[in-house]
Parts: structure tokens; C-alpha cells; sequence
């Protein structure tokens, strides 16, 4: 997981990977960077795996506190925030 700031909304947003180990992924600290990044970019829509989404509203609380703002401010990509 990665949380950037976003330009048009002035909200952090966090973007994620996921590694499915049970279909033989190997995890690449590269590449996940790379995927994180683009979902950022893209603000694709991608349904969330419930593990991140676990993950993603513990690390929203990290974040929250980084930026010193809402929790409920914080965007997640691929779970239908609104840009």
C-alpha cells in the first residue's frame, strides 16, 4: 500500500497490490511499487481483495494522522471513492 497526495482533490488516497500466493504469485517489492502506483495514476475501479481492504482501513488511520486530517477524509482506489 502507498498513500499519496491527490492533486485535484487535495485528499490523500491510499492505491495498493496484491500478491495471490495461492495462485503461485511471487511477491516483487518492484513491481508492487510499480502496481500501487498505477492504480493510483489510473484511479481504477478494481474490486478490492477483502485482505487489502482489511489492511487499507488500518493503514487509513496511519495516514489520517501523517496528514492530520479525518480519517473518513482518506480515499481508498478501487472501492468506489469519488474523486
Amino acid at each position: 500500500m502507498v498513500a499519496n497526495k491527490d492533486e485535484i482533490c487535495d485528499y490523500p488516497v491510499i492505491s495498493w497490490s496484491y500478491t495471490n500466493f495461492k495462485a503461485g504469485d511471487k511477491f516483487n517489492k518492484q513491481r508492487a511499487l510499480e502496481i500501487a502506483n498505477g492504480r493510483f495514476s489510473t484511479k481504477t475501479n478494481a474490486q478490492i481483495p477483502h485482505y487489502v481492504l482489511k489492511m487499507c482501513n488500518k493503514f487509513k488511520k496511519r495516514v489520517s494522522k501523517y496528514y492530520k486530517i479525518n480519517e473518513d477524509s482518506v480515499l481508498v482506489v478501487g472501492k468506489g471513492d469519488k474523486f
